[in-house]
């Protein structure tokens, strides 16, 4: 669901330490979330097909519209489990499996066909991909209650607007669209699941506006296009003292703007009193013509964004599925939300101050570094193109001796207060959350202090009480921060 890769942050070395790299690779390979859509291939797609009762999706990895239907086709074989006994949910990947594909055949991605009796015949979902749309045509074929789950996506008009998106409460993620618009349609399944997945939230919601049918009411917030999707932030601490404030300089500005306009135009008045020229008169009519085409070039240059409060409002510049606008908002405003609610299996794992965390470990345990230094070379001397370096001859019995010179494969680790003082350095630049920087603090402290048996205890006690569940999302995305922070800590 989210970009796991992992980098140095210092482009100045060159690092040989793939031991790392290896070590992280397990480890994100089991965070990978459990899936209740079964994959379907040579091995087992004739037998699972014969058992009947199973919904199955064909599709193409690189078909937009097949990723749009992901989420919405997990989301709905979730939500069917307490009917596993009924039905099972299932994918076909045409472009590994074409010959599943041709004999059933497919000619369009993504493809939906539910299968009662085994493959003679089957029934093909042909309506809007939207999860109780889906929800409802798959209770018909198992003869189970359906009840429409609600919307989290609340529907804007210029009655409702400012009462939600201004809301100096709420973060709040609207979208632009128009009613005859296809990527429109194609998002709003998306938005509501992201919407229900922060449906417990207090501070994060999610809306829609036909900004077409309120095309001169929707201006101000720059739709060049549907679907326009806009971020309007919650206010900061402070920020309304501080509104109150600029409103009140504002209002000061506005009535000695307002005085002075009342001045000028009563000067105005007394010289065209005084006027008693023809020319002189249509000389005044063509200076007001010019003035006002200034004017409104000037309001062209003086173009500002739309605001929320202090904060600009953002235009979203994520991934239109589910879960690319879920990692969108928990980047914005600090959550750790998954695509359907659940706490991200990922929340606090901060990799961009891995390398500092793991020399810390080393530091402590008194392990070796591989070593990972090359030295610089100037640029001028750096051998161009094509031109060959001139031999330098050696004075007889200065024999290089290349054994000798081989750099060795691990160098010491740094002093230990050296290496915490580079950790706490980074954890302050590259963390923005105060929480999380006071995780890692306080696991720096403790490897310090208890040494490195007490890191790997502590790690295996959350993995344990998380696994009892039982949980608040609160107290899970704590205990699921800490055991991340905690994985950073290991030496290669």
């Amino acid at each position: 669901m989210f970009d796991f890769k992992v980098t140095w942050v210092r482009s100045d070395r060159i690092s040989r330490v793939g031991m790392f790299f290896s070590v992280i690779g397990l480890f994100i390979a089991s965070l990978v979330a459990e899936s209740y859509v079964l994959k379907l291939d040579k091995s087992n797609y004739d037998s699972s097909i014969a058992k009947g009762h199973i919904f199955v999706k064909y599709f193409s990895p690189t078909c937009p519209h097949c990723r749009d239907a992901a989420p919405v086709f997990e989301a709905l074989a979730t939500n069917f489990q307490k009917h596993k006994d009924k039905i099972t949910f299932a994918e076909v990947d045409c472009t590994e499996e074409g010959g599943i594909c041709d004999k059933a055949d497919i000619r369009g991605y993504p493809t939906f066909y539910y299968y009662e009796n085994g493959p003679d015949s089957h029934d093909e979902f042909e309506e809007e991909r939207e999860i109780n749309t889906f929800s409802e045509w798959v209770a018909k074929k198992i003869n189970v209650y359906f009840r429409p789950k609600p919307s989290y996506l609340k529907v804007l008009t210029p009655d409702n607007f400012d009462q939600v998106a201004l809301d100096p409460t709420k973060n709040v993620l609207v979208a632009f669209t128009a009613s005859w618009c296809g990527h429109c349609k194609r998002l709003k399944p998306q938005m509501e699941l992201a919407a229900s997945s922060f449906k417990d939230s207090d501070n994060v919601s999610f809306a829609v506006i036909d900004a077409d049918e309120f095309s001169e009411f929707t201006k101000p917030y720059d739709v060049a296009g549907y679907p326009t999707v806009k971020f309007f932030p919650a206010y900061a601490p402070g920020d309304e003292e501080k509104i109150a404030a600029l409103k009140a300089e504002e209002e000061k500005k506005k009535a000695e703007a307002e005085a002075k306009q009342k001045e000028e135009l009563e000067k105005k008045k007394a010289e065209e009193e005084n006027a008693k020229k023809e020319g002189e008169e249509e000389k005044k009519e063509d200076e007001k013509s010019e003035q006002k085409d200034e004017k409104s070039e000037d309001d062209e240059e003086n173009y500002q964004p739309a605001k929320k409060g202090l904060n600009e409002v953002e235009k979203f510049d994520g991934s239109r599925d589910a879960a690319g606008i879920v990692h969108w908002i928990n980047k914005r405003v600090g959550t750790w939300r998954s695509v359907g609610g659940d706490v991200d299996e990922d929340a606090g794992m901060e990799r961009e101050i891995t390398e500092e965390l793991v020399r810390l470990t080393h530091s402590v345990t008194n392990t070796p570094l591989p070593n990972d230094e090359e030295e610089a070379k100037p640029e001028e001397e750096e051998k161009k193109e094509g031109e060959e370096k001139p031999t330098e001859e050696k004075p007889a019995g200065e024999e290089t001796n290349k054994t000798e010179e081989a750099k060795p494969k691990t160098i010491p680790p740094p002093p230990v207060d050296k290496a915490r003082e580079e950790a706490e350095k980074v954890i302050e630049e590259r963390l923005k959350q105060p929480f999380i920087k006071s995780v890692y603090k306080r696991y720096i402290d403790a490897l310090i202090k208890n040494g490195y048996e007490y890191i790997t205890k502590e790690k295996e006690r959350l993995e344990k009480m998380l696994s009892y569940g039982h949980f608040t999302d609160t107290k899970k995305a704590e205990l699921t921060i800490r055991k991340n922070a905690l994985s950073l800590f290991f030496t290669i």
